[in-house]
């Protein structure tokens, strides 16, 4: 089903499909939906009744999608969707307790779960991809968030203590039997954001202390082992305050990842974002790419070619007091690129990229 008219495109976008995670402006749901860029065209692929808690789960090839909702009584159901021939079907978890928040493993053969205890607690779970086979893994009073790494070998994820006040951060080999592993304690500052290098090379960590916001790049033998214990060396900072957050925008043929940042304008008082650039070849250096202040920048990803980058932008309609989103593309060859509109649907407001696709989609 086609959910409206959008701006022309550019010659640069006509490879392109998006799936991406939205809004309906009509406050019809939540729908995935998949743009075709060179038409400027959204087919809903699922929608959600309510915000999802938990981003869908991808494959790394983008062809085998999981979203999860829930009936009535509260209780999760978990859908397994092919991508290219749109067929989807249901997971049968409901035997196993409120198995939650699916994330498909990096080599694609297993997914890792929440699942509340009978005593408040959080068990982190795996089961074989059709949600068979559970193994608990661990059990902590509050798990909040988990990636795995590029490998698939290991998990790394947010835990707090009853009596701390910040969350930790560990990592926990998939097999074996192993303790988990602290990655990042508390006493070095709050932890913002945190995402894997696309070269496996270690994991970017922003904490904020009571100087300043930085960004580590901790190295994986310290993070998965068997190295020593993980040391932050800020490689960039931000004035305190800051708000940063990962995209998993690295450049295919460098190593440059964008992320958002957000500061305080001192003339207004109020919050703006914009996108900045991290060269992790150049010694973190970084630098700002984008200075629109009506604009609330929540997701990017690269052009195969490393010429573009496409950024979800919002911004307030002022007839509803709502964000409205659409997509825009910077021409990242130029010295200083400006945004410019490729995307926007009269009833659809895009928030995040799930995939991009380079190639037309075989049906």
């Amino acid at each position: 089903m086609s959910i409206g008219p959008s701006y022309a495109q550019t010659p640069t976008t006509s490879a392109l499909n998006m799936l991406v995670l939205g809004v309906d402006v009509n406050g019809q749901g939540y729908p995935i939906v998949m743009i075709d860029m060179a038409h400027g065209t959204a087919d809903t692929l699922a929608t959600f009744a309510s915000r999802p808690v938990c981003q869908p789960s991808l494959t790394p090839d983008g062809q085998m999608l999981l979203y999860e909702l829930y009936d009535e009584s509260g209780l999760p159901y978990v859908y397994q969707s092919n991508i290219s021939q749109r067929e989807r079907v249901l997971l049968e978890i409901h035997d196993q307790s409120f198995l939650n928040c699916p994330l498909i493993s990096s080599d694609a053969n297993a997914i890792a779960w929440h699942q509340p205890t009978s005593d408040g607690k959080t068990a982190l779970v795996l089961t074989d991809m059709q949600g068979k086979n559970l193994k608990t893994l661990q059990i902590h009073s509050t798990i909040l968030d988990m990636q795995w790494t590029p490998s698939g070998g290991a998990m790394v994820y947010q835990v707090v203590d009853e009596q701390a006040l910040f969350s930790e951060l560990v990592s926990l080999p998939r097999e074996g039997g192993a303790m988990p592993r602290v990655v990042f304690q508390s006493n070095n500052g709050i932890l913002i954001d945190y995402m894997w290098t696309s070269d496996s090379t270690g994991l970017l960590v922003a904490y904020a202390t009571d100087q300043d916001v930085s960004i580590a790049l901790l190295p994986t033998p310290c993070v998965i082992g068997p190295g020593p214990q993980c040391v932050p060396e800020p490689l960039a900072s931000f004035p305190a305050g800051a708000d940063i957050k990962f995209f998993n925008a690295y450049a295919p043929l460098s190593r440059q990842v964008v992320l958002a940042v957000q500061l305080e304008s001192f003339e207004s008082g109020s919050y703006y974002t914009d996108l900045w650039l991290l060269d992790l070849a150049n010694a973190g250096k970084v630098r700002q790419i984008t200075n629109s202040a009506e604009l609330i920048e929540s997701d990017a990803v690269w052009s195969p070619d490393e010429t573009t980058l496409y950024f979800i932008g919002s911004q307030l309609d002022e007839t509803s007091q709502t964000l409205r989103g659409g997509i825009y593309m910077l021409d990242m060859t130029a010295i200083n690129p400006s945004p410019i509109l490729v995307f926007q649907s009269a009833v659809f407001s895009p928030s995040s990229f799930l995939h991009v696709y380079t190639l037309p989609l075989q049906g």
